[in-house]
């Protein structure tokens, strides 16, 4: 049986399980299950304990479906790095706030963002990107983050070489925002996936000696991302022991209890709420092809570096049309995508079932974070249905689960 998804917001269909989603559709696209209510408990956690305020990074997971459950559960700041996803933020949620947080942007870019939606928060690492700000808005009264360089080897992808200014280059860049009149603020990220809460610590002891030397009052320490998911087999500290050695800033008198602080949470908020539904479509021996790969969700899974797993589920429909949870011992996999391409092959090996057959369904929990974001249309197969697990009123009065 075909699974035609949905195309608009109103066509969205809701389970209660996955087993109802496979009885019900027998999808034979690869699906997003989304679950709004586990989303809204990891924002909850995580207003409450931060000492300061949220901004959710858009670039994990920019689906409206994952979106809305964030924006019921109280998220109203959003980091952005382009004007498709400032215009996705403004449009959408109009009391929100969007801040700039991508140190460079292509020509063009500051004067739409400012004049047409009002954005007045810009991260920098260069004076070539600072000039051009004060070029392209011919404003002031903006808040400019200056973005560090800090290396951390805990991370799973360490930033530090595409981004942020050296010691030197940050304390000019501050020296230059507060004498053209913008307030000048500091930001850093030490690395997605960063199971090192001692690396936020370093960080704020550079935030702190740059400071000194640049002899500005700074208005926002922004401490960026890396906060971690507890993939199977990782070792991921309590996000509360981040928390701790962000709020210690404060007791830096440098900065004084009045400075504000940001966090740019995208992983730690999402990547549990969503999982992903594929169906088997060949198998030659220990070699497994299912209809997304590579070029689709799987892609950061694929990135050098990476050290992600995640949990699996098996299922299969039953002559009576029931739908059967496959428990046997697991056996190795080589996993092939669906595309016409030899290199939609996922890196290492996959523990899964070992009577695995066509036809056959496996979900892959945590998807949340950098799946449907990264996913190609490579040979057609881009993968972007979504079906909502639960009840839609999980969701608060007024957002709506979409595709």
């Amino acid at each position: 049986m075909s699974f035609v998804p949905a195309t608009s917001v109103s066509e969205l269909r809701w389970f209660n399980s996955v087993e109802h989603v496979l009885e019900t559709l027998r999808p034979n696209a690869a699906t997003y299950l989304v679950r709004p209510k586990h989303i809204q408990a990891k924002v909850t956690e995580f207003l409450r304990r931060f000492p300061g305020w949220t901004l959710y990074a858009v670039k994990c997971n920019p689906a409206t479906a994952v979106l809305d459950p964030l924006y019921a559960a109280g998220i109203r700041d959003f980091d952005v790095a382009s004007l498709e996803e400032i215009d996705l933020i403004r449009t959408r949620y109009p009391d929100a706030s969007a801040y700039v947080m991508a140190p460079f942007q292509p020509v063009g870019t500051y004067e739409t963002a400012y004049r047409e939606y009002g954005i007045r928060d810009f991260a920098v690492d260069t004076e070539d990107a600072l000039e051009a700000i004060f070029d392209e808005t011919g404003a002031t009264d903006l808040t400019l983050y200056v973005r560090l360089d800090t290396d951390n080897d805990d991370a799973m992808f360490d930033l530090s070489s595409k981004f942020g200014a050296d010691r030197r280059t940050a304390i000019r860049l501050l020296q230059k925002i507060a004498a053209r009149g913008a307030l000048p603020a500091l930001t850093f990220h030490v690395g997605s996936q960063c199971e090192d809460p001692a690396a936020f610590t370093r960080s704020g002891a550079l935030c702190e000696e740059i400071t000194r030397e640049a002899n500005v009052r700074i208005k926002t320490v922004d401490v960026g991302g890396g906060f971690p998911c507890p993939y199977p087999g990782g070792d991921t500290p309590p996000l509360d022991t981040y928390f701790e050695a962000i709020a210690a800033f404060r007791e830096k008198d440098v900065f004084g209890p009045a400075v504000e602080l940001f966090a740019e949470p995208g992983r730690a908020l999402v990547a549990e709420g969503v999982s992903l539904v594929t169906q088997v479509i060949l198998r030659k021996g220990q070699q497994l092809y299912l209809n997304d790969g590579a070029y689709g969700s799987f892609m950061e899974r694929n990135l050098e570096g990476a050290k992600i797993n995640y949990p699996v589920r098996a299922f299969r429909q039953l002559d009576d049309g029931s739908i059967m949870e496959i428990d046997s011992p697991n056996a190795d996999y080589t996993v092939f995508g669906p595309t016409c391409d030899s290199c939609d092959k996922l890196n290492d090996p996959i523990g899964l079932p070992a009577g695995l057959q066509r036809g056959d369904w496996i979900e892959f929990g945590m998807m949340g974070a950098y799946s449907n974001a990264y996913a190609s249309n490579f040979n057609g197969y881009r993968p972007k249905h979504f079906i909502g697990i639960g009840d839609p009123a999980d969701l608060e009065a007024g957002a709506v689960v979409a595709i």
